[in-house]
């Protein structure tokens, strides 16, 4: 067997062993805790040989940052020969609706075919982070709005002199992050 694709998503169907994937992502931004996610798809696209014809059991972990496992859906498929094909691909979507998350940090989600480990990735649900914008305006130029998001940007002391020295220009707030 091999995985073709695994991905998380927040829509998903499969339909003619044709995959459809809408919203694939790897990480959720939250104001607080508990965060809901509406609609969580897993979707697995596999591979199959001939000596792999039959019934197989596939089970998902989602583990979270503190190593529990906090949802664990579990399914069955086969693989029936209907051809004389070498190979055969499954394609598969589990959706979860409204699972809940307690915990900001990264999510591991496993994928096991008859118990074997064949496929893993993670995501993260992170805290929103709002960084105040930074005004800086000159005489008749308009006003420079700076927003930065899901990143960390620092303003170095050099950069504060530089503003500073500018001529004809004044700031009315730096922030700086170290």
């Amino acid at each position: 067997m091999k995985l073709e694709a695994f991905l998380l998503s927040d829509a998903a169907t499969s339909e003619n062993g044709k995959l459809y994937v809408l919203g694939a992502f790897d990480a959720v931004t939250a104001k607080e805790l508990p965060v809901t996610i509406s609609n969580l798809a897993i979707s697995v696209r596999a591979r199959f040989s001939k000596s792999e014809i039959g019934k197989h059991k596939i089970e998902f972990q989602i583990i979270s940052p503190e190593k529990k496992v906090t949802i664990n859906p579990t399914g069955e498929f086969e693989i029936i020969q209907k051809a004389d094909y070498d190979t055969w691909v499954i394609t598969l979507v589990f959706n979860i609706l409204g699972s809940e998350y307690n915990e900001y940090g990264y999510y591991e989600v496993t994928i096991k075919i008859d118990d074997n480990l064949v496929g893993e990735t993670k995501f993260l649900i992170k805290k929103e982070w709002n960084m105040p914008n930074q005004i800086l305006t000159s005489g008749t130029s308009p006003t420079i709005h700076i927003k930065v998001i899901d990143e960390y940007y620092a303003i170095t002391d050099d950069d504060i002199e530089k503003i500073k020295a500018s001529p004809n220009k004044w700031y009315s707030e730096v922030w700086t992050w170290k």
